[in-house]
């Protein structure tokens, strides 16, 4: 009742002030960068240390008005955290790692937004053999309705293989990726490719072996002997590479990876086991394709494998994006070989 009868006076603001004004909220992109510059302050001083905090002063630009500094790569994450043995030092650099993760994600976020992936994803299990039926099921040929697509866990990684996938990750694009020489590529010089040294064989033997435990027997020739330059264009059935995409990279046109040039339409009858497959392995998180002109988002680690005469084509990209794509021949299938043909919908 007193509160009513005798409101207190307006408050006065004392003699020589300005009335106070609430503090802006600090973006996400600051609180994260501000967390990340605490976590620096646990670290020796160390090569690592000036390399973060180089990479946090250029995020702090992304703050500011555009135009903002394309994505600059990070360390080899194996190399400083994950490949070091349980130390205090590890768990300073892993938090440290988390923390650069947190402010990458804010200053540049993936774009474009990708819809959850709906492709069909093959249930885990202890027994590879025992997901035939689901790859009969999806990678049948168009005419039974099949996508001719699905997602299947990758290989179990080694660390020695976790190191070679690491580097190829965040490696300089450098002189060793070329361009595609594929009308397919839109922008070539901002799609390139290069092939694994035989230092990183065994990341291919990893995928091989993978394939083979899901009943793929692939007849990945250059696993044992590599495709020289210049060698007949058949080889490239058995192709294993490094594709990465740069920024600003665009659409590829939809197109299929393996049709006969004098007869595009050969495959369609096929079922598995008849007719050859691509395949995509993420390596790395962000990785996208577009399926009958829908984007879809191949998880980290995991295999997109699909039909030679699946409509699909790359999708732009706006940071730098590295993945493994392969060509496979079945054991049991016929070659045909690998002519790109554009879809009617491209």
């Amino acid at each position: 009742m007193y509160a009513l009868a005798w409101p207190a006076p307006p408050h006065e603001p004392l003699a020589g002030t300005a009335p106070s004004e609430a503090a802006p909220l600090p973006s996400p992109l600051s609180t994260a960068l501000a967390e990340a510059r605490r976590a620096c302050t646990d670290l020796q001083d160390s090569r690592f240390r000036q390399d973060v905090e180089a990479l946090l002063d250029t995020a702090s630009a992304c703050l500011g008005p555009p135009p903002h500094p394309s994505r600059p790569p990070r360390p080899n994450r194996h190399k400083t955290a994950t490949g070091l043995q349980d130390s205090p030092l590890k768990t300073r650099r892993t938090a440290a790692w988390a923390a650069l993760d947190r402010v990458y994600a804010l200053a540049w976020p993936d774009m474009p937004k990708v819809l959850p992936s709906t492709l069909p994803l093959a249930p885990t299990t202890t027994n590879p053999a025992s997901l035939w039926p689901f790859l009969l099921t999806h990678l049948g040929p168009p005419t039974t309705g099949a996508l001719g697509a699905c997602l299947v866990e990758g290989p179990s990684l080694t660390p020695a293989c976790e190191a070679i996938l690491d580097r190829a990750i965040h490696e300089p694009t450098g002189t060793a990726y070329k361009e595609v020489k594929l009308e397919v590529a839109a922008s070539s010089k901002h799609r390139r490719i290069r092939r694994p040294t035989d230092a990183e064989t065994a990341v291919k033997i990893a995928l091989r072996d993978r394939l083979a435990a899901l009943g793929l027997q692939a007849n990945m020739r250059d696993v044992a002997a590599p495709v020289e330059e210049g060698e007949d264009s058949q080889a490239l059935a058995s192709l294993t590479v490094f594709m990465r995409s740069l920024p600003g990279c665009g659409k590829q046109k939809t197109h299929v990876d393996r049709a006969n040039k004098d007869d595009p339409e050969a495959l369609t009858d096929l079922p598995l086991g008849s007719v050859p497959l691509s395949v995509i392995w993420a390596i790395e998180d962000g990785t996208t394709i577009l399926v009958h002109g829908k984007r879809y988002e191949v998880p980290r680690n995991h295999l997109l494998i699909f039909r030679g005469d699946l409509c699909h084509a790359g999708d732009e990209y706006q940071r730098r994006n590295t993945r493994i794509h392969a060509y496979l021949d079945l054991a049991d299938g016929r070659f045909i070989s690998p002519w790109t043909t554009f879809c009617s919908a491209a």
